[in-house]
Formats: C-alpha cells, sequence, structure tokens
C-alpha cells in the first residue's frame, strides 16, 4: 500500500474499493450471498481493484528509484515496512486488548486467562501468518469466531512487494527489466490459467496462506504493475475505456476463465482512466483517500462489532444500514489510525530514507 493521492484519482478509488469489500463482506458476515458484478461478489471485486491499484504504485514507487542495488533495495523495504506495519499492528493491539474483552463469551478475567492466545494472534499475523480467531470473540455471530477476515491478504501483498523487488534487482537497465518482468508475468498468468480451469477447487495451504486462491488476486497485482512498466498510461481514453467497461459488464459465457478474463479487462479499464483522468477530479476535501488502507484493516472487525450489537437481537434488518454504520466507524478509526500511527512512523522512516540515501 502506498500514498495515493498525488496528482491522480488513485486515492479515491482505492478508497471506494475498500468500501466494496466491507459492503460485500456484510452479506457475508450475514450468511448471505453480496451482489455480483462482472462475475465477482462485490467484496471479490473491490480486493481485485486494491490488488490492481498497489500494483500499479508499487512498480511506479520501485522501478522509478535509481541508485547501487543495495541502496535500492534498503529504502524501498524501508518504506514497504513503514506503510504496512504500524497501522497493521495498532489494529491488531487494539482487537485483541480491546474488542476481543467487549465481545468475548468469556469473562473478561477468563479471556485475560488466556493471554497465551491473545499474543499468540498479534505475533503469528505480525509475522504475515493469518490468525483469524480470539478466546471467545464473535462466536455467538452468523459468521462464526473471526475477528478479522481481511487479514488473510497481508502475507500476499508482502510476497508480491518481494517479487517485484526480485525481478527489478538483478537488472538496472530498464529494458531488460521489462523483458524478465513480462516473462514473470507470463509464467503467474500461466499458472493462474492453469488453475482456473483445472484446479479451482484445490487448495495449497503454505505458511497458513492458500496460495492457489491468491493466484486469483496475484495476478491482478502483476497486471498493475505491468501498467506502469509498460507505460500504458497513454492508452487509457476514459470515454472509451468507460464503453468497454459497461459493455463487458453484460457478456457471460459458461466458462469461468473466460469471464475472468473479461472482468481483468473491464476493471483495468474502469480503474486505470479513472485513475490517470484529470488529476484529482474524483478527491473530495472532506475525505482522506489515505485512509483506505485504515478502512481495509479496520472494516471486518468493525462489522463483526454492529453485527453482534444488533442483528443478532434483531434490532437492525437492513444490510445496507448495517454498512453505513461500519463504513462510518472504519472511517473514523482508519483516520485515528492514519494520524495517530502512521504520520508519526512515517516522519521516522523518511528521516532514515534521509539518511539511507546519502550514506549508501
Amino acid at each position: 500500500m502506498n500514498e495515493v493521492t498525488r496528482n491522480n484519482n488513485f486515492g479515491m478509488l482505492h478508497l471506494a474499493a475498500a468500501f466494496f469489500v466491507i459492503y460485500g463482506h456484510q452479506y457475508n458476515l450475514l450468511n448471505q450471498s453480496a451482489p455480483v458484478i462482472l462475475g465477482n461478489q462485490v467484496h471479490e471485486l473491490g480486493l481485485k481493484a486494491i490488488f490492481l491499484i498497489s500494483g500499479y504504485l508499487i512498480a511506479k514507487s520501485l522501478f522509478s528509484m535509481s541508485g547501487s542495488r543495495k541502496k535500492v533495495t534498503v529504502i524501498y523495504l524501508v518504506k514497504r515496512f513503514g506503510r504496512l506495519f504500524p497501522e497493521f499492528l495498532f489494529c491488531l493491539i487494539i482487537t485483541a486488548f480491546l474488542i476481543g474483552p467487549l465481545f468475548s463469551t468469556l469473562t473478561i478475567k477468563e479471556y485475560f486467562g488466556s493471554m497465551d492466545q491473545i499474543i499468540f494472534y498479534i505475533k503469528k499475523n505480525l509475522l504475515l501468518y493469518p490468525i483469524f480467531n480470539l478466546p471467545g470473540v464473535f462466536t455467538d455471530n452468523p459468521y462464526v469466531g473471526a475477528v478479522n477476515g481481511s487479514l488473510w491478504t497481508m502475507p500476499i501483498e508482502f510476497f508480491m512487494y518481494f517479487i517485484f523487488l526480485l525481478i527489478m534487482l538483478p537488472f538496472k537497465n530498464r529494458n531488460r527489466q521489462r523483458i524478465i518482468y513480462t516473462l514473470s508475468s507470463a509464467g503467474i498468468f500461466i499458472l493462474w490459467s492453469i488453475k482456473m480451469i483445472y484446479f479451482q477447487q484445490e487448495r495449497w495451504v503454505l505458511y497458513g496462506t492458500d496460495w492457489v486462491t491468491a493466484l486469483n488476486i496475484i495476478v491482478y497485482f502483476v497486471i498493475g504493475g505491468g501498467i506502469y512498466i509498460w507505460g500504458l498510461k497513454p492508452k487509457f481514453n476514459i470515454q472509451k475505456s468507460l464503453f468497454l467497461f459497461f459493455i463487458l459488464c453484460a457478456v457471460r459465457f459458461n466458462m469461468t476463465f473466460i469471464n475472468e478474463i473479461i472482468c481483468m479487462i473491464a476493471l483495468s479499464c474502469c480503474i486505470f482512466s479513472l485513475g490517470f483522468a484529470d488529476k484529482q477530479s474524483l478527491n473530495l476535501s472532506w475525505i482522506h483517500p489515505e485512509c483506505a488502507y485504515g478502512i481495509y484493516l479496520w472494516g471486518f472487525p468493525v462489522q463483526q462489532c454492529i453485527i453482534n450489537i444488533f442483528a443478532i437481537t434483531g434490532k437492525i434488518h437492513s444490510i445496507n444500514l448495517l454498512f453505513l454504520i461500519s463504513a462510518v466507524i472504519s472511517y473514523i478509526l482508519a483516520r485515528i489510525s492514519y494520524s495517530w500511527v502512521y504520520k508519526p512512523f512515517k516522519k521516522i522512516s523518511d528521516s532514515i530514507v534521509k539518511y539511507l540515501d546519502h550514506r549508501l
């Protein structure tokens, strides 16, 4: 996840995608089927849009860096760690030590008596090994026990940071980097195609992550990176792209593989034609688009809290109202997280980067 508000609309698109994830999850957390767009449930489409944007911005950040391999590597990793982990750790701590005891079926004494499980939750997730349960938390909810299901994508995104670095690092020549990126992208696309055609139901879990399922979003990260690396920005005309997007929304085939190819084309056209439109034309002064990452982190646990309070008592029946309440609270928490956690850490990160830039 990167700073996304500079001279483009990707910040607001990232924010909208995060809200798409929350909206789709609202249905799933009540054991209902979410609305479908382009053959994907709303939250799946939002997640793929997030990975498209992240792929583009990470490629732009990395492939525009200059200097020795050591310098590029160290500064790149400092920036990525500084963006990904401070808010992530803050979310884990608040979830484990505040949300957990308030929404556990255990007494506060019993909950904190399971301190080993609480520390395990924080430690493992921070090490990017997804753990979803805390002692007795949300066990009465329709979607039982999962405290923050969104954390499953964290190791995938971090993995892609390293893949991009490994592609770029061996070669300083930009043309060679493009060639290696193209070959690597083709390999990932072939793996994804084989998975979609022959092994849709297969699972391959390594380090707590199903990497077969992960291919569904990895391929979007790669496409996003390719848009920058292959210099395709001039190809995105907003009128033509959005016309194609709406046409493709109406097209359906019997093969899931073909439908997903259509989704890739349509979603890429929509995201990048809007992203490259008049500078910041989508931005609103009263919404901070860099809160998108925080919204993604907070959305799931906030929704589980709201459902636990209201939905299971029958006091709120409207999914749209539940979504609205969850979205507002998630945005507030994301804004707090961004201002109180990310920005102070960013000052430290910027100081480290400035020091390394002169020393390496």
